[in-house]
């Protein structure tokens, strides 16, 4: 089956339009993220930036999807999917043990804000809406994991109460022309903008359909379909604030024997919550960051699924994706390239070093160490020359004693050589940024960006391929960096346009890549293997979010936007220097713009003040928007 010429290209949540292209699209190792505890009777909240894989992980939980697996589970594609579901309790043997309601926050809800009525009466009619279209879910979900048709079924839907039930329809015809009759009335109303006159003092400010559900069991045709049902709602940051603040207090009821799973992004969050001073969590709720489950090893194996998945479902001419990216300079023109720039290094820190014999003993070792490709010889001298830089950072007693080799050994560190090899790329314009493992490190966590960059490598083999004689299967390392150096700088150009504050976010992103490159590259590579970010200490930190001088609220805004759009990575409480500090991390596929490492570690410390006059400044400190559009 070929879904399309790029794979990478299609997102599963949204153009996956049948069940079975979605499930060939969908990673299983995603499905780690939900907890074996607490996951079916308390609020589950799911967070993140755009793009980190929300709706993909609540569309799994569809009827049709569920049933389909149920029915392919001994499939070879299926089975470790299928066992993870049984493991949390939504799949058994037979059947799926989940009825699963999923309902779109966009549709309409924040129109009712619009409407000429107080906001307690705005509130009944939010909710009112909400239960009538949970409801038409719930016979929808329920007559679909029976096999039956929706609505023509709905006259076999009965709820059985197991207490006494007040002003509650039983039925599923009843339920269905009940529900029916108010979205019609509640969205007309919303087309005029006049409101429902005769029925605005009525309804009740909260999910009456979830007290029923709770209280009664469902059956079609006489039989339970599901041991359990699930609410899912999607996309809640298109609420306004205040039907999102009530709809989580309605549904943070324990009383309720209903799941509830809210998917939103990070731009509905506090700043406290987004800049969290110290991080808690509510007692009836669960909150699950996936770019903290993400930053984990987890991350790279389901995104690798991923690709393979996509790479199997299009037919491609490769076995995996990781073998369509070379993980070593490995052209013969390259490596003629490197063998050349072997020798100028050698030469260089030789002549460095003299006329001192301090050295000698270190270069005598580096020169008889022949293992290794010409590429890997050429970092171990440039890491000679750092530690050669660091030695002379230090007051020493003026004796020109060679230094033992043990010393070399002791002083050789894996940080540094990364940073000789990062050095060693920028100076000498070796390749740096290419095969799979940096390709999972630039996605920052984010299956979105992931599948972005995997896109456009893909495309660029696709034009490699026809382009070529031999057909050839793979991008070169160098091909590799080119493309991920044009989609990092076209990242950065679009800042201004695509996110909230976009000129004080890009003026950040400058500040703070400027920074990180002039700490990075400093000769003895103090931070090595590199600098990436800068910390802001928590105190500080707290007087930003109290604050209201002239410049914090600006500063407060452009933040609290970067973090939801996933432009930083903010580790709080990281102890240093015997404080606490917010580690503020670049999104990974702005290193390349800078020259930056992809590891994490290295950061500056910053006074609030001097971040906030980055925002005051007239003009960004460098014009980086010369890359592609």
């Amino acid at each position: 089956m070929t879904i399309a010429r790029n794979p990478f290209k299609l997102r599963a949540s949204e153009q996956a339009t049948n069940e079975h292209d979605f499930l060939a699209l969908f990673g299983a190792r995603i499905v780690d993220i939900l907890p074996r505890d607490e996951l079916w009777n308390r609020l589950i909240i799911l967070a993140s930036a755009p793009g980190a894989g929300k709706t993909t992980l609540l569309r799994l939980f569809s009827p049709e999807v569920l049933r389909l697996i149920a029915e392919q589970r001994n499939l070879r594609e299926h089975q470790e999917l299928a066992r993870k579901l049984d493991e949390l309790g939504a799949l058994s043997s037979e059947r799926p043990n989940v009825m699963g309601m999923l309902i779109n926050c966009r549709e309409q809800y924040a129109s009712i804000q619009d409407l000429p009525f107080d906001e307690k009466t705005r509130l009944r009619w939010f909710f009112a809406l909400l239960d009538a279209r949970i409801a038409l879910s719930t016979l929808r979900s329920a007559i679909t994991l029976a096999g039956g048709v929706y609505p023509d079924d709905a006259s076999l839907v009965q709820l059985v109460p197991r207490e006494r039930i007040v002003d509650a329809p039983t039925s599923g015809d009843e339920i269905y022309a009940q529900a029916r009759a108010t979205e019609q009335e509640i969205c007309l109303a919303l087309d005029s903008l006049q409101g429902p006159r005769a029925m605005s003092t009525t309804g009740k400010i909260q999910l009456s359909i979830l007290r029923v559900l709770s209280s009664a069991t469902l059956l079609v045709d006489g039989r339970p379909v599901a041991d359990r049902a699930l609410v899912m709602f999607d996309d809640a940051h298109a609420l306004s604030v205040d039907q999102r603040r009530i709809l989580r207090e309605d549904l943070e009821d324990r009383q309720l024997r209903v799941a509830r799973w809210v998917a939103l992004r990070y731009q509905a969050f506090e700043p406290t919550e987004l800049l969290p001073t110290a991080r808690t969590e509510g007692r009836d709720y669960r909150e699950l960051r996936l770019e903290s489950w993400a930053s984990g090893s987890g991350f790279e194996r389901v995104v690798q699924e991923i690709a393979d998945r996509r790479s199997r479902s299009a037919e491609l001419p490769f076995d995996s994706f990781a073998s369509s990216l070379s993980g070593a300079v490995s052209h013969p023109r390259d490596q003629d390239r490197v063998g050349r720039l072997l020798d100028r290094v050698r030469q260089r820190v030789t002549l460095a070093a003299s006329p001192s014999s301090r050295f000698d003993d270190w270069i005598s070792r580096t020169n008889q160490s022949e293992s290794g490709s010409a590429l890997e010889q050429a970092v171990r001298w440039r890491l000679l020359e750092i530690l050669i830089a660091r030695d002379r950072g230090h007051p020493q007693l003026p004796l020109d004693i060679p230094l033992p080799t043990e010393e070399m050994t002791r002083r050789e560190d894996s940080s540094a050589l990364a940073a000789a090899a990062l050095f060693l790329a920028k100076e000498e314009g070796i390749p740096y940024y290419y095969g799979v493992k940096t390709v999972t490190l630039l996605s920052s966590s984010n299956i979105e960006q992931f599948l972005d960059l995997a896109g456009e490598l893909f495309e660029k083999l696709l034009a490699v391929a026809a382009a070529s004689l031999t057909k050839r299967r793979y991008l070169t390392a160098v091909e590799q960096d080119a493309t991920i150096r044009t989609i990092s700088q076209r990242r950065l150009n679009s800042l201004e346009r695509d996110v909230p504050y976009g000129a004080d976010v890009l003026t950040l992103v400058n500040h703070i890549g400027e920074l990180a490159k002039t700490e990075t590259y400093r000769s003895s590579a103090p931070y090595s293997p590199g600098v990436t970010g800068i910390a802001l200490e928590m105190s500080d930190l707290r007087q930003l979010l109290d604050n209201e001088n002239d410049m914090l609220p600006r500063l407060r805004r452009a933040l609290t936007s970067a973090l939801a759009h996933n432009i930083f990575d903010a580790r709080p409480d990281v102890k240093v220097k015997g404080r606490e500090w917010l580690v503020l991390y670049l999104n990974r596929l702005f290193c390349p713009v800078f020259d930056l490492p992809l590891q994490y570690g290295g950061f500056r410390e910053r006074k609030l003040d001097q971040i906030a006059g980055w925002l005051a400044e007239d003009q960004l400190p460098l014009a980086r928007l010369t890359g592609v559009q």
